[in-house]
């Protein structure tokens, strides 16, 4: 598989149509109109 630098991978999305919703540290939240907001499985809910 080839590798993505994360500048690129959000370039990728936003192309997409996802838009970036929230930044926490080096976390960054995408979404996407249309879409409801999940659960992450691991910590409980996603903000």
């Amino acid at each position: 598989m080839k590798s993505i630098s994360g500048k690129n991978l959000c370039k990728m999305l936003e192309k997409k149509g996802w838009e970036l919703k929230t930044i926490r540290g080096s976390h960054h939240v995408y979404m996407k109109a249309g879409r409801k907001e999940g659960t992450d499985k691991r910590s409980g809910s996603w903000e």
